[in-house]
């Protein structure tokens, strides 16, 4: 990612694999850099390719997870800052709704007579 991250939370990935790492919030994508025991993650998820994001109390497992438009999910465990990163994201997933629903600029409005 070659922005700079609005935030960047520590993350446990208990999904399909063990890991630690980071996850990083930016503008119009999450990038995750984390570990397993398979090697290195770095993937970076475009809000374009999301439904929706969900954050969850759990004291032990995924906290949050993150579902893809073509119905996967992936959980993450973030160690704070859950809330405040589901809720952006799911903002930022909102204005792309909107602006795919927007008509073109060349479409000409007409009043009723």
């Amino acid at each position: 990612m070659t922005d700079t991250p609005i935030r960047a939370q520590r993350i446990s990935c208990i999904d399909e694999r063990k890991c630690r790492g980071k996850l990083s919030l930016g503008k119009d994508a999450l990038t995750v850099e984390a570990w397993s025991f398979r090697g290195r993650i770095d993937r970076t998820i475009s809000f374009v390719d999301l439904e929706s994001v969900k954050a969850v109390p759990s004291r032990t497992g995924n906290n949050l997870f993150l579902q893809y438009s073509d119905g996967r999910i992936t959980g993450l465990r973030l160690k704070k800052g859950v809330v405040f990163v589901a809720h952006t994201v799911n903002d930022a997933l909102g204005q792309l709704r909107m602006e795919r629903k927007a008509l073109p600029a060349s479409v000409e409005y007409r009043q009723a007579v």
